[in-house]
């Protein structure tokens, strides 16, 4: 698949909205949705964002992104405890609020998303590699979810 550059605008409008968002409607301790791809598909040669393109067109070896979270039933993944407007989330400290270390699920459907296990980061310089903006430490991060 060929990438289409016209950067411009593009991004222009991408970062207005990413900027948006942040500014308006999150805050340190509640998180809402921002779709990754604003920044990280196919960004400008000239923007510090990593570019994702890859992942987004063909994902391999990573968790599967834009999906509901199992039914109760399935026993195999623990519970969300705490939901807040369309942010469902794992409360780990019991404060009611979605803090940025909590893995969040977005919508009706509680829908995994890379902001799920990555907390979204504005222009802010990442952290030291692995973490890539996790929620939590990689050896814990899947015992939120998935019972093993």
């Amino acid at each position: 698949m060929s990438r289409g550059r016209w950067w411009g605008v593009r991004l222009a409008a991408c970062c207005a909205l990413a900027w948006l968002a942040n500014a308006f409607f999150m805050s340190d301790a509640y998180g809402a949705y921002v779709d990754c791809r604003l920044c990280h598909l196919d960004p400008a040669p000239d923007s510090r964002a990593k570019d994702y393109f890859d992942y987004f067109v063909a994902p391999r070896r990573q968790h599967p992104t834009g999906i509901a979270y199992p039914a109760p039933e399935n026993r195999d993944f623990i519970r969300p405890t705490a939901l807040i407007a369309d942010v469902t989330f794992f409360d780990s400290n019991g404060n009611g609020i979605a803090d940025i270390d909590e893995v969040q699920l977005f919508g009706a459907a509680a829908s995994v998303e890379c902001s799920s296990c990555h907390y979204e980061h504005g222009d802010t310089a990442p952290p030291p590699q692995p973490n890539m903006y996790l929620r939590r430490s990689t050896g814990l991060l899947c015992m939120v979810c998935h019972r093993l």
